[in-house]
């Protein structure tokens, strides 16, 4: 994508496709916050799909109860620092996930 200044903008050409429409209350929505890159990557194993069936690929299994405290404070640091892989793949593989929560605005 290049820059351009106003000038080059064709800006009725923005006007001339469908929007998604706001909600008439913004208080009555349940909103999401995420950042993208630490959200999902889609490689979730064991979690529920859209669909609501168990997902059985992936390389990312479940929490388990012996994972309580074996947190390394090191990776979690150096995560924060870095690319960690979410993507926009790995969020619609979610929607359904985050219907089911409740969300109704991300």
């Amino acid at each position: 994508m290049t820059e351009k200044n106003l000038q080059e903008v064709n800006l009725p050409s923005l006007s001339d496709r469908k929007f998604f429409p706001s909600p008439a209350a913004w208080e009555d929505q349940v909103l999401y916050f995420l950042l993208l890159d630490r959200f999902s990557d889609g490689h979730e194993q064991g979690y529920r799909g859209n669909d609501g069936t168990v997902v059985r690929r992936g390389s990312v299994p479940l929490l388990q109860s012996t994972d309580a405290g074996n947190a390394d404070e090191s990776h979690w640091k150096a995560a924060g620092q870095k690319f960690c892989g979410g993507n926009l793949p790995g969020l619609t593989s979610k929607l359904g996930y985050l219907e089911r929560l409740g969300v109704t605005a991300i």
